[in-house]
């Protein structure tokens, strides 16, 4: 990988201006060259993540003062880290395994890396938002999906992470869509995890998957609250709240405003609740309502747990 690996040194040259042949040249397409590379299964993660890695130390020794130059070199890892993954998502299989510094996960919250690939997931899955895919390629699509998924997200409980992201891809300034979100079937995930608890008896076997759906669960809160907290449906703004505290907005407490956002997912519940009564369709709904139900409970916790 010694060739990509100076393609991906000439494209931060490029992008970056520090070559003198940038007027005589087009771009590199660095996209299309990870992209072919990836249907050859070639192993470029490796050089990705090197260079990558690099680059973030870079970041960390610029001058903090100068906050236009970190943030455009930020920039510039993103853009490169989103050229070189999406396609890698688009040919990932379900036996792909992504370097453990990629992963979204609790463990990695404090590291910059997770961050960059969460935006290029976003930027991938944000393609999906509002198109038209035929029933006959829904399936590929959810595999797709879930293998994706799977691969950065490995400790969550996928199918709650499914309707979280219907929730925010059918968020309307801060207020999720409901009749496109329940209908939403581009966010369908199918994966299967393959346990199977070989060797124990049934009730065992169910007792376990249980307390491990139940820790997926919980760790997929915690994502969504490390990684997720400026998405609309986390966020507060004037609409949520009462007319003393829009006057008194300076002074509120992170406590009252958690407040605010439990009474907040509180309205999103009854919003759905009613949705489901008047549709005569409670079972598509209710798993939107226990995703509800898991976020109030975080949220219901003190500030200091």
């Amino acid at each position: 990988m010694y060739v990509f690996k100076k393609l991906l040194k000439f494209n931060e040259e490029f992008e970056n201006k520090k070559t003198t042949y940038k007027r005589h040249i087009k771009p590199l397409d660095l996209s299309k060259i990870v992209e072919i590379l990836a249907k050859q299964k070639f192993n470029i993660e490796y050089t990705i993540h090197n260079y990558i890695a690099t680059c973030i130390e870079k970041y960390d020794k610029l001058d903090k003062l100068d906050k236009d130059k970190r943030e455009e070199y930020k920039r510039y890892i993103q853009q490169t880290l989103n050229k070189c993954l999406i396609p890698i998502f688009n040919n990932i299989d379900g036996y792909y395994n992504v370097n453990k510094s990629w992963q979204i996960t609790s463990k990695n919250k404090d590291n910059m890396m997770p961050f960059f690939v969460l935006n290029a997931f976003i930027k991938w899955a944000e393609n999906f938002r509002g198109k038209t895919i035929k029933d006959t390629e829904l399936l590929n699509h959810g595999e797709q999906l879930g293998n994706v998924v799977n691969a950065l997200f490995p400790t969550i409980d996928i199918d709650t992470f499914s309707n979280f992201l219907k929730l925010c891809f059918n968020d309307k300034k801060g207020i999720p869509d409901i009749t496109e979100a329940v209908e939403d079937k581009n966010y369908n995930i199918f994966f299967t995890n393959g346990y199977t608890g070989t060797g124990r008896s049934i009730d065992e076997r169910m007792k376990a998957m249980d307390e491990r759906e139940k820790n997926k669960k919980s760790e997929l809160i915690n994502i969504i609250f490390y990684y997720f907290y400026n998405w609309g449906i986390l966020q507060i703004n004037g609409i949520d709240m009462t007319e003393n505290e829009r006057k008194n907005w300076d002074n509120l407490t992170p406590q009252d405003e958690q407040n605010i956002q439990v009474r907040k997912m509180g309205k999103f519940k009854q919003a759905f609740e009613k949705y489901a009564k008047d549709k005569n369709e409670p079972n598509k709904v209710i798993p939107f309502i226990n995703l509800i139900d898991l976020l109030i409970e975080r949220l219901e916790k003190p500030i200091d747990e």
